[in-house]
């Protein structure tokens, strides 16, 4: 999957939080990113906000294949009401990212009356990467320990790896492990669970552009 900043919308009324006295950068909120979006100010397509910025999702096959198999694994193992694909996590006032698969502690029918969950609502994240990988491990990473994620999976589909982040402190995970496609992950949140983690790439030919 890939992803790319969001050129400003060309109209006054679309409401900002601020503008970086360093770099002069539109820094969003959340309820102007939702302003804009109601408003159709966005191209169609996936979006999320990371620190202020708004990024558009490109997803490609092999994202796609890797997603639905993870969605049908984990639905599984938590139950299809638990598993959100994709969603949105409240993260910050500047931040909303949207993971690409997510269990939460409640079903996705509770948070049609509370709204977009609070990273603490969240059994597991996880980030499907090929172009994106900098970004999920590092920002997304950081984004995730700060809300209180308590576990996060970054998949990388260029090396067949899925890193496992557990234990956030801060704006830190304390436990940071990188599983190949032979070995296996059992979820935190469900260690009697395990998936076998060369089920859920695609075949070694497929490159992630494709």
């Amino acid at each position: 999957m890939s992803a790319s900043p969001l050129p400003l919308p060309s109209t006054p009324s679309a409401a900002l939080l601020d503008a970086d006295p360093q770099t002069g950068r539109v820094i969003w909120n959340r309820s102007a990113f939702h302003a804009i979006a109601q408003a159709g100010l966005l191209e169609n397509g996936r979006y999320e906000l990371l620190e202020g910025e708004i990024v558009k999702i490109m997803p490609n096959e092999p994202y796609t294949f890797v997603n639905s198999e993870l969605v049908f694994l984990l639905a599984n193992i938590f139950g299809s009401a638990y598993v959100r694909v994709p969603s949105s996590l409240a993260a910050s006032e500047t931040s909303e990212p949207e993971p690409d698969v997510s269990v939460t502690i409640k079903p996705r029918r509770e948070y049609l009356k509370t709204g977009i969950p609070p990273g603490s609502e969240f059994r597991l994240v996880v980030e499907v990467s090929d172009s994106t990988l900098w970004r999920d491990k590092g920002q997304k990473a950081r984004l995730y320990a700060t809300a209180g994620v308590p576990e996060y999976w970054v998949v990388n589909l260029t090396g067949r790896t899925v890193i496992v982040h557990r234990r956030p402190v801060g704006e830190d995970y304390q436990s940071i492990v990188t599983y190949n496609e032979n070995e296996t992950i059992s979820p935190e949140a469900a260690p009697e669970h395990t998936i076998v983690l060369s089920e859920i790439f695609p075949p070694a030919d497929v490159t992630p552009d494709e």
